[in-house]
């Protein structure tokens, strides 16, 4: 609608129209692409011949729909696309697709293939882990000392 007139605008006043919407624009072609991939998957699902994998791929699918409408859940809710009811439906959807999904979470990451060395991340090292537990034995045993510094909250209560 708001850029139908550009195509008889001088082309100067084109652009500035074209700019004045870009924004939603490219949240246009943002939708588009995630419409794309969801079509993809359900395409891959429909040609699963297996029916417990058909299943599992099915709430896989499902899940990535319902987090995009999660993601644009405003959107949703400005445009009148779902009821503030339905809305606050989406999260528990989610959720209960998730615990159907937990059995299988290894399953789905083995099928990446993914090899230790791809995974680069120092988070999947196990050193963060560590980092964390030492901070926390650190305060624990500031705490205990009576060396913590004192809170300023409980200064001002004084």
């Amino acid at each position: 609608g708001a850029l139908r007139p550009a195509s008889k605008l001088p082309r100067e006043e084109a652009a500035a129209l074209f700019n004045l919407h870009q924004a939603e624009l490219i949240e246009a072609a943002r939708a588009h692409g995630e419409l794309l991939q969801w079509e993809a998957f359900s395409d891959a699902v429909k040609a699963t011949k297996n029916d417990d994998t058909r299943q599992v791929l099915t709430w896989l699918r499902d899940l990535f729909g319902l987090h995009l409408i999660e993601k644009h859940l405003a959107w949703h809710l400005i445009n009148g696309r779902l009821s503030t009811q339905r809305a606050a439906a989406v999260s528990k959807y989610v959720d209960r697709l998730c615990a159907r999904l937990r059995p299988h979470a290894q399953d789905l990451v083995d099928a990446f293939g993914l090899e230790p060395e791809h995974v680069r991340a120092p988070i999947a090292s196990g050193v963060e882990q560590k980092r964390q537990d030492e901070a926390r034995q650190y305060y624990a045993d500031l705490a205990a000392s009576g060396d913590a510094p004192v809170p300023e909250k409980s200064l001002k209560k004084k």
